[in-house]
């Protein structure tokens, strides 16, 4: 006695097929999330990023050439220690930070660009480099136009639309750290590293390349690749980040040059606005130090060789936080009085 055995429609093998695959899939996924998290690769705004911006007010606000821009207004960040006081800031109507009572007729202007470390982050309007240089020299009226996260191109592009509206005599200082030409070029690291304060504001990034023939090309602000379930899969962040990493992976070995052309471009387009030019230098390694004051001084740009001897020295740093504190600011304005300046 035979069986005739049973043969599955083509309807049934589709959907043993299907669901083959997505149980396939399901366990892919689960299994993906069990090894990510165990490696502490969490997704987005969960155990992955920062949270120390979550009690701070929003100091930045989107810009579509420079990626964000200072935001006016009176700020107060809340103490990073128990023993700290709160932080005022004042962001002016025209983007600067206060630096103080301005001079009835000043003389000229003293315009200063540059990251954080110039803004004063985590320092009260007083504490800050711009503020004592208005007390120091008050026969100037000092606008204090560094925005924390900022680069080269970004103070350059900054730099571009304030100059030409200032009456001469103008003096600009442009305050670098080591960290400007990793931010020049934009490597998935530092777009990674500004999602993780996403409530500062910070988000799009313009940045520079060098092409075959070593010009100099800006690119306009590009955000952090973002896709659907990243709040909920440490599997998507992995594919962002990959992705990124994938994208920007060449863009690294470009940020010295880039740093340099753009250096050169600031000194450049000062020159021909008749304004003068120093670049501060307030932190690096002794080799970038070495590099970039050997570049300045041949190519014929004034210096202010001014960093602080340790960078992890607590003594210069703002206590639960990082930053350089009031006693580095003041290092910064004792170095740039000894150094003299024509135009101070």
């Amino acid at each position: 006695m035979t069986h005739k055995a049973d043969l599955l429609t083509p309807k049934k093998r589709l959907l043993f097929s299907l669901a083959t695959l997505l149980v396939s899939m399901g366990l892919f996924v689960l299994g993906g999330e069990f090894l990510l998290r165990q490696l502490g690769y969490w997704p987005v705004n969960v155990k992955s990023f920062q949270t120390l911006d979550l009690n701070e007010p929003t100091l930045m606000v989107f810009d579509p050439d420079t990626g964000w821009r200072n935001k006016p207004g009176h700020h107060v960040l809340p103490p990073y220690t128990p023993q700290g006081q709160p932080i005022a800031i004042h962001i002016m109507e025209n983007g600067a930070r206060d630096t103080g009572p301005a001079p009835a007729r000043p003389e000229g202007t003293l315009l200063l660009v540059g990251c954080s470390y110039l803004f004063g982050w985590a320092l009260s309007d007083h504490q800050t480099l711009g503020w004592k240089l208005q007390e120091k020299y008050p026969r100037l009226q000092v606008f204090n136009h560094a925005t924390s996260g900022f680069g080269t191109l970004q103070s350059l592009i900054l730099l571009e639309q304030i100059l030409p509206k200032l009456p001469p005599p103008v003096h600009v200082i442009y305050g670098i750290i080591e960290h400007h030409q990793v931010r020049n070029v934009a490597p998935a690291s530092w777009m990674a590293h500004l999602e993780s304060f996403t409530k500062r504001g910070t988000l799009f990034v313009p940045y520079v390349s060098l092409d075959n023939t070593g010009t100099l090309v800006r690119h306009a602000p590009e955000q952090y690749l973002h896709l659907p379930l990243r709040q909920n899969l440490s599997l998507v962040r992995f594919v962002e980040s990959l992705t990124m990493e994938l994208i920007t992976w060449r863009r690294s070995r470009q940020g010295e040059e880039g740093t340099r052309e753009l250096i050169k471009q600031m000194a450049d387009f000062t020159s021909g606005h008749k304004a003068s030019f120093h670049v501060l230098l307030l932190e690096g390694l002794p080799n970038f130090r070495e590099k970039l004051l050997g570049f300045l001084k041949s190519s014929q740009i004034a210096s202010l060789n001014c960093p602080v001897s340790d960078p992890k020295d607590d003594r210069w740093r703002v206590a639960g936080e990082g930053h350089p504190n009031e006693a580095a600011n003041d290092l910064w304005l004792n170095c740039i009085q000894a150094s003299s300046p024509a135009w101070l």
